[in-house]
């Protein structure tokens, strides 16, 4: 199919009305809290379960869609999306890996179309007070002489992997955080807001800073497996046009219940 068939069919989804009739999708997100996108941890949604699950879920309500929540680790909900065991994720960035087997909402010239995301990320560094980096004038070139922490599973370390920067991968951000303290770290790479209210929460505020200005962002999306969408291409299309079309309202009609 041609890049203007498959956008004018998109089109087409969308005029067709709101409800796609009952279907159940099964829906999975990181078991640990990132703050203020998703909320709570372990198995079960934490009540409020966060923006981007309340965008998520609200635009499916909208829909007529019976939405089943899952929560496990991301390198597991990864897993089961490359083999079509899950139908989807909420707030997975995009990476030429990825696309292999998920599928983003696409502009008309097929690249991830950045209007329907669910939020963005700027990502900074954090460091201790007393310690200042050099020689970051290239970007994240400069990053490859410190000891360098990040979430393991996560799109920035496969930025990272691409040009070949060495870095530590923890589990959980607040490992990350804690070896930054005991000086095992010399930096981490984390997305602004979701760390700096983790810090906070751990009362860590004096104890580690934002460093500088941010060195990449990211959008974050909801995301199918790609036989689900090609077989409920209607449904897909309908579901990024409506979390296009209630972001920016929900966003800044709930934001101050999660600060």
């Amino acid at each position: 199919m041609s890049v203007f068939r498959r956008w004018l069919c998109g089109v087409g989804f969308l005029l067709l009305g709101p409800s796609v009739g009952a279907v159940e999708v099964t829906l999975a997100y990181g078991e640990y809290p990132f703050a203020p996108y998703q909320m709570g941890e372990g198995p079960r949604p934490a009540n409020p379960p966060g923006l981007a699950v309340e965008l998520v879920m609200q635009s499916a309500a909208h829909l007529g869609i019976d939405v089943k929540l899952r929560r496990m680790p991301v390198k597991r909900i990864l897993h089961l999306l490359e083999h079509g065991l899950l139908d989807g994720a909420i707030g997975y960035s995009y990476t030429v890996e990825r696309a292999e087997f998920l599928m983003y909402p696409q502009t008309i010239t097929g690249g991830a179309d950045e209007t329907k995301r669910l939020y963005t990320l700027e990502y900074y560094l954090f460091s201790r007070p007393d310690f200042v980096p050099q020689g970051l004038g290239n970007g994240l070139a400069g990053l490859a002489q410190y000891r360098l922490g990040v979430a393991s599973g996560s799109s920035i370390a496969q930025v990272l992997d691409a040009q070949g920067i060495r870095y530590e991968a923890a589990r959980t951000p607040e490992q990350d955080l804690a070896k930054l303290l005991s000086r095992r770290l010399d930096l981490v790479l984390g997305p602004d807001e979701p760390t700096r209210q983790l810090i906070n929460s751990l009362g860590w505020k004096q104890q580690i800073r934002r460093f500088g200005e941010p060195l990449l962002a990211r959008e974050y999306y909801l995301v199918f497996n790609k036989p689900f969408c090609r077989e409920n291409g209607s449904l897909c299309e309908r579901w990024w046009h409506e979390i296009q079309q209630r972001r920016a309202s929900l966003l800044a009609e709930k934001a101050n219940d999660y600060r």
